[in-house]
């Protein structure tokens, strides 16, 4: 039986501060909106944005996304990962295929952006010859990414998920803050982030004012505060597993704590892989890991009680398009390559690229081609987050084949 959080008017007052003292948000700002409302951390954002006197757009739907951007002119706003994620791609494709002097600028504007974001995170102030080159980068190479995000755009909130830290240093470096922050419903969708002044990459940040955090003996990240939801309607004994008589929140998330209070969460209890080898691997890392290719769109990783990793793969459906009409390979639909061994050996090439940043025991050593997870075929839940269990049981037949292998 679905469990269903009790949110008390309590709650949702004191989040809505709490969220507003951890960012920087002006009277008169505009954000855009395009999580579901249906998900405890989007109305979170609208009621910051009620309250701050922010005015909220919508977004239609995901296909208009950079359109709405355009008229919206957002100063800041929140999303998932693979937003981010995919506008990184989309930005480096593009100027691997301009090449030539294009591609040198854009590769000399990220060098001095990765410096300037640095000593940001460091708190440390620019030399006094860097702003001026900085200066340049942007208008060569930055400026067109702060216009796609309609031109006026401080900083980002990134939640629901890890986002990779080269994504967000990369953001950083292009003077878009991406902060990363974590909740869930039972917290009102808030008790960590990042701030604008004082962030840490791979991290969800600090606690909100008046939030308390702590890690138990086995790790779990636990959470207390007015933020912490009532119960469960009607579910007494589920509340009590969840919240103990001290208050603490039970996430199920994994983390650890700086001596600064930065939270990294290092897994889900329930989400972690066994190996037969008896390692615990948290498969969220790798799959971000392997998105990173221009190539790849989706990820899921498999190997729980097996020996060895494996991964359901989707391509990305524009970078696989412009790669086939370069070299001839008839291109229909992405269902229509799955089987391709020209394709396969692509993406086995970017796989392979990316396991030599990972321990043996946590590389993919097979994988399967198959058609993109959608919110439509039930593969995605509606903060685009792929459902494992329903994904690996429509290609239960994939991962039968690539263990056999």
């Amino acid at each position: 039986m679905p469990k269903g959080a009790i949110l008390s008017h309590g709650n949702i007052t004191f989040t809505t501060q709490s969220i507003l003292q951890s960012t920087d948000v002006h009277p008169g700002d505009s954000t855009l909106s395009f999580l579901p409302l249906a998900h405890v951390s989007a109305r979170a954002i609208l009621y910051a944005g009620l309250y701050s006197n922010t005015t909220t757009y919508f977004n239609r739907n995901m296909d208009t996304l950079l359109d709405d951007f355009k008229s919206s002119k957002p100063h800041w706003f929140a999303s998932v990962p693979r937003i981010y994620e995919k506008v990184y791609t989309k930005v480096n494709s593009g100027a691997e295929t301009k090449g030539g002097f294009a591609l040198k600028i854009f590769h000399w504007a990220c060098e001095l952006g990765d410096e300037v974001s640095d000593l940001n995170s460091a708190q440390k102030q620019l030399p006094m010859g860097l702003p001026p080159k900085y200066d340049i980068a942007n208008k060569l190479a930055f400026s067109k990414l702060h216009d796609a995000f309609g031109g006026r755009l401080r900083w980002c909130i990134s939640s629901a998920a890890p986002m990779n830290p080269s994504i967000a240093k990369f953001f950083d470096g292009a003077g878009i803050p991406i902060l990363e922050g974590i909740g869930m419903t039972e917290n009102t969708s808030f008790s960590n982030l990042n701030r604008v002044d004082n962030y840490r990459f791979g991290t969800v940040g600090q606690a909100g004012p008046g939030i308390e955090v702590k890690i138990a003996d086995d790790d779990e990240f636990l959470v207390r505060g007015p933020n912490v939801m009532q119960g469960y309607y009607k579910m007494p004994k589920e509340t009590a597993k969840d919240i103990n008589d001290d208050g603490w929140l039970f996430t199920g998330d994994l983390a650890s704590i700086d001596n600064e209070g930065f939270v990294c969460i290092t897994g889900r209890k329930k989400g972690l892989i066994i190996t037969s080898g008896g390692k615990n691997i948290a498969p969220s890392a790798i799959e971000g890991l392997m998105a990173l290719s221009k190539y790849i769109s989706q990820v899921c990783v498999i190997g729980d009680k097996h020996k060895y990793l494996t991964a359901l793969i989707t391509a990305d459906q524009e970078t696989i398009g412009e790669y086939c009409q370069i070299h001839g390979i008839e291109f229909r639909d992405l269902s229509a390559l799955v089987d391709n061994e020209q394709i396969r050996a692509l993406i086995e090439t970017e796989i392979n690229i990316r396991n030599q940043e990972l321990a043996s025991y946590e590389t993919i050593k097979q994988f399967s081609l198959v058609p993109e997870f959608t919110i439509e075929n039930e593969m995605l839940t509606p903060m685009l987050k792929v459902k494992r269990n329903v994904v690996m049981k429509q290609y239960a037949e994939n991962i039968e084949i690539m263990y056999a292998e």
